[in-house]
């Protein structure tokens, strides 16, 4: 459940080899808001909506504006960081990979050892998550590329952070679901869509919006974006309950904006700016359970 990118000058936004992120993708690579491309779709709803960047250089000299990254998944990654003082530890500048650690929250990178487990977990999820799934419009073919190719290949440019969502309550820190900052447009625009989802077992309690804030507190404090957007269905109470407790402002109605199970739904947009969030949302859902 999240929103799709709005324009941008591609001669601001493009990356070091020329390309635009994002707004200039081929129809085949866009991706829908209310999550991920059917082909390794990540749902957006209720139980979550649901799918980077210092200075990068190509190699050749060439530099863009996003903050720096580690160029692939599953590289040496950086150990969870440690929540301190009421709030969660984040590094100065952006690397990927990098865990994120808040109140009873993980947020784990996802790396290629996690495919099948997520697989598992999404399947064993199906008929919960199957009513927010994002679907393939008639017409449209699927892509040629396997999931991982193209989470690896979106991670490396800079367009999507995909985390794991963990609880670190639980033995073993099992996995529960799913947090992306996607869509992600640099230049002139600096914006990008948030999108989850938790399985149906730990639904209901307050892991998504932890997880939630501690992406966008991310998103906008350390990786320099300046807005990031949700869409949900009207229907999805829950996703609803998760924006207003974080302080989303609703910006309207958005009829038949995304494919999903079937059929283009109606949304409404939500949306925060980093004038908006002050110090982070983090500290909003710690306030909410008081």
């Amino acid at each position: 459940m999240t929103g799709g990118a709005r324009g941008v000058d591609p001669a601001e936004g493009r990356r070091p080899d020329g390309s635009v992120p994002a707004e200039g993708r081929r129809p085949d690579e866009s991706v829908p808001a209310e999550g991920r491309r059917p082909d390794w779709s990540v749902p957006g709803g209720d139980h979550g909506g649901a799918g980077h960047p210092g200075t990068v250089s190509d190699g050749g000299g060439a530099r863009d504006d996003r903050p720096a990254t580690v160029a692939s998944l599953g590289g040496p990654g950086l150990p969870p960081l440690v929540p301190a003082a009421g709030r969660p530890v984040f590094p100065p500048t952006h690397r990927w990979p990098v865990s994120l650690s808040f109140d009873e929250v993980v947020l784990d990178p996802f790396r290629r050892r996690d495919l099948e487990p997520w697989q598992r977990l999404r399947a064993d999820n199906r008929d919960w998550l199957s009513p927010w799934e994002a679907t393939r419009p008639p017409g449209v073919e699927p892509p040629s590329y396997s999931h991982w190719t193209r989470l690896r290949r979106e991670t490396r440019d800079g367009r999507t952070t995909p985390w794991l969502v963990r609880d670190a309550r639980a033995p073993g820190r099992p996995l529960v679901g799913q947090c992306v900052i996607d869509n992600i447009v640099w230049g002139s625009a600096r914006f990008a869509t948030l999108s989850y989802w938790i399985a149906r077992e730990w639904a209901g309690r307050g892991l998504t919006p932890v997880a939630a804030a501690l992406a966008v507190d991310y998103a906008i404090l350390v990786m320099g974006l300046h807005r990031v957007e949700i869409c949900v269905r009207p229907e999805n109470r829950a996703s609803l309950r998760v924006v207003e407790k974080l302080g989303f402002r609703d910006e309207g109605f958005r009829p038949r904006y995304i494919h999903i199970a079937g059929q283009w739904r109606d949304h409404r947009a939500f949306a925060l700016d980093a004038s908006e969030i002050g110090g982070g949302l983090t500290g909003r859902v710690i306030t909410g359970r008081r």
